[in-house]
Order: structure tokens, then sequence, then C-alpha cells
């Protein structure tokens, strides 16, 4: 009796240190990045990624950047962001381009708060959408071509030197940063430093936003776009590749 009572005991006590040895941390939140990383618009996606991910360098969160290509139409944005939206990691997401803010989008991303970064045909309607750009800007007519020489207003200020070489530094492979490069790496940051548990924490932390980073001051207005934003008039000449 004795033995066995001993055994059991063995055996408990190893059923318990293998119940230790196999347990896992709970997997990072995560911050979805939609933008087109394929066609024409493609150097607007990894301007934004290389960025994106200096800026998580830069905080040293946790939290996982999720790169995830618009797919090029609206069609396939809105199914990549109703994906998203029955993903539980991914807690807030960052979008650039036409696809990625079209309101067909932006709805089906349901409850994830939503930061746009730059100038598109986009509507801060769906609650929990917040737009870094000047409201008066947004309309997709107020916007220049990206494919052509054109001269154009936004609200993000162009990179500067400093922000290039520190771009150059973070990755061997990663291009000269664009326009909204400066400010995806402020959306980075805001975003990270809204995420709480939930969604809906998320949501509220974000709109009581008042950040000072490379672009200067953001908050946002009730609407959900940029409060008292900035406005440049810039031109863009498109070099041959």
């Amino acid at each position: 009796m004795f033995l066995i009572r001993r055994l059991t005991l063995i055996a408990a006590a190893i059923t318990l240190v293998s119940g230790c040895a196999i347990q896992r941390d709970d997997p990072p939140p995560r911050i979805a990045l939609l933008a087109p990383f394929e066609g024409e618009s493609r150097d607007l996606g990894y301007d934004a990624l290389y960025a994106a991910r200096l800026a998580f360098v830069d905080v040293g969160t946790q939290a996982e950047l999720y790169p995830l290509d618009d797919g090029g139409t609206v069609e396939t944005a809105a199914n990549r962001a109703t994906a998203l939206a029955g993903d539980p990691l991914t807690l807030a997401v960052i979008v650039l381009g036409y696809s990625a803010s079209a309101a067909q989008t932006l709805t089906a991303f349901g409850d994830l708060p939503v930061l746009v970064v730059g100038e598109w045909s986009v509507t801060a309607d769906p609650s929990g959408v917040f737009v870094l750009s000047a409201q008066e800007l947004t309309p997709g007519e107020a916007h220049g071509d990206f494919q052509r020489d054109s001269v154009y207003r936004s609200s993000a200020l162009s990179p500067t030197a400093e922000f290039t070489e520190r771009i150059a530094g973070s990755d061997g492979f990663a291009p000269a940063p664009g326009l909204y490069s400066m400010l995806t790496y402020d959306a980075a940051q805001i975003t990270i430093a809204a995420l709480r548990a939930t969604r809906s924490g998320t949501r509220d932390a974000l709109a009581e936003t008042d950040y000072t980073g490379l672009n200067g001051r953001i908050r946002f207005s009730s609407l959900g776009y940029w409060l008292d934003a900035p406005i440049y008039t810039i031109h863009i000449t498109r070099l041959p590749r």
C-alpha cells in the first residue's frame, strides 16, 4: 500500500511539473496595417510598413505589427477588413490608400478602431474611425495623383533628413521614405499608446489622444478628424523606375 501511495504521489508530481512545462504565454495583441503592397501603389504600403516598424522598435511594445495587402480593390479590401474584424487578437488597424479607406471597407471593420493615414475619399461616419488629415482635405478630389507629377495639399509633413537617415539605418532594404512615412510613424505610436485589453477600450483611448510627434500635435475632433491639422501644398515628382 505504501509503495502504491508513493508511486501515486510521484506520478502526480510528474504531471504537475509537465503541466508547468507546457504552459504558454498569451499571444500578443495585433495592430494591423492594411495598405497596398502590390501593384502601382505598392510604394505607399512599403513606405508605411518601414515607418511603422521603426515606431514599434522605438516604443519597445510587445504588440505585433500585422501588415496585410489590401488587394488593390475595394471589394478585396473589405473582405480582408472582415477577416481582421473576426480576429480576436487584432485590436486596432492603420490604413492607407483608397481601397483600404473606402466606406465599404471601413464598415467591414466592425468594432475595430481604425486610424486612416492621409487624404482619401474617406468619411469618419463609422464610430471608431479616426482620420489623420484635415477634414476639408479628405474628399478624393483634394488628393494628388501619386502616379505622375502633381501638386496637391496634405496634412502630412514631408520626411526630414533625420527621419530619412533613421529609416535607412533601420533596414538595408528600406526605401527612401515617402510623404506619409512620418505620419504613419506617428499613427503607430498613437495606436500603441492607446492599446487596451479590449477594442472598445482602445477606441476610447484613441478618442482621447493628445500626442505631439513628428507631425506636431495630434488630437481628434468629436467627428474623428485631426483637430487643427496643418495643411501643406506639395509638389510630387515621380522619378522613373
